[in-house]
């Protein structure tokens, strides 16, 4: 079978949104299918970013189409594509990885693309399959999709032993402190990785650890690009004050990554909503207990193995909640031990084939 998958922007394929496709690509049995990924060019907001997303893109990948073909929408923020896909082809999957919500969007730009995707979701109606990558938001997709096309499929994570903690976590400490500037021995790491968009809560967060103490002086390491430079402004504003010091970095390699998992102590996903939430289980690999927002879509994905923080949008809750987690080696130890087994899973080799049982039956 012959795939066309529209994959988004090429230059942040790897972050939560694109790690799900981009590993479901890596792993399908290339001897049944022949998978061609379409990237966006362009950074957010560039004229060459929404040119291939409404124009190129989409009218490249209708004139390559047959009958035949399958095609798979990355998220659900493209699939208005559907309408024009649909003449040529029944074979439409679009994987939708949340549904996005007013509620927690607070400046006019972001409202103002959450309305366009909500208005867009009309279109999945013409969907073959809608993939999710979780229980819950395949509830919240019911209202805009009949149940029966609806299929829950999790993100999938290559597990390997060479991601833990303990292994060379020194090594990787002094590596990651050359990047950052800094002596990471003499530092407690809290780390998160993703957007700032409003409903991840980081501000809320920040607050709360001000409040924390722990046996070293604390560095708050954030990785990832801002989405809403509101809420960046606001947050490098509030940590030009804070009683603790951090570092924000806007994109790593991979390789970067994974020493920044190997060197926190703690991961925090303050979150107030996600469709999966691809990070916290990522930090579970590299065996780094995770605190994090107490949501049903955590509840499912990691049950009992991580620490919940029962108000996610009070900030005293997040001081209370890092400070036992801080200083309580007991807990950590089981947390991690929690964490390893949980991920398992979640291992590729056991995703992709349920993903492959959904294409054969197109």
């Amino acid at each position: 079978m012959k795939i066309h998958w529209i994959m988004g922007p090429y230059g942040v394929r790897w972050n939560g949104v694109g790690s799900f496709s981009e590993k479901l690509c890596e792993s399908l049995n290339s001897a049944v299918y022949v998978v061609e990924r379409h990237y966006f060019r362009g950074q957010p907001r560039s004229f060459a970013r929404y040119f291939d997303q409404f124009f190129l893109i989409p009218f490249r990948v209708f004139f390559l189409l047959r009958s035949d073909h399958a095609v798979i929408l990355y998220q659900e923020d493209i699939c208005f594509m559907l309408w024009l896909f649909m003449l040529k082809t029944e074979k439409l999957i679009v994987v939708l990885h949340h549904i996005p919500s007013l509620k927690n969007s607070v400046n006019f730009l972001e409202k103002l693309k959450l309305v366009f995707v909500r208005i867009n979701l009309i279109a999945l109606k013409k969907a073959k399959i809608v993939v999710c990558p979780s229980n819950s938001t395949s509830s919240d997709a019911k209202k805009f999709v009949t149940p029966e096309k609806l299929t829950t499929v999790p993100n999938a994570f290559n597990i390997s032993s060479k991601n833990s903690g303990s292994i060379a976590s020194g090594h990787a400490r002094t590596d990651l402190g050359r990047i950052v500037g800094r002596d990471l021995d003499n530092y407690v790491v809290i780390l998160n990785v993703g957007s700032e968009e409003t409903r991840k809560n980081v501000l809320t967060l920040l607050r709360g650890l001000s409040g924390a103490i722990a046996s070293k002086p604390i560095l708050f390491l954030k990785i990832g690009k801002p989405v809403d430079v509101t809420n960046r402004r606001e947050i490098v504003n509030f940590l030009s004050s804070a009683p603790y010091e951090s570092c924000i970095i806007d994109y790593v390699e991979k390789e970067t990554l994974s020493l920044a998992y190997r060197s926190a102590d703690i991961f925090a996903a303050p979150s107030l909503y996600e469709g999966f939430g691809r990070t916290p289980i990522e930090a579970q690999a590299f065996g780094v207990p995770v605190c994090a927002s107490k949501l049903e879509i955590f509840d499912e994905t990691m049950g009992e193995s991580y620490f919940s923080v029962l108000q996610p949008e009070n900030p005293h809750a997040w001081t209370s909640a890092l400070a036992q987690l801080l200083n309580d080696e007991s807990l950590k130890r089981n947390l991690i031990a929690l964490g390893y087994e949980n991920v398992k899973r979640y291992d590729v080799s056991r995703v992709v084939g349920s993903f492959e049982k959904i294409l054969s039956e197109i």
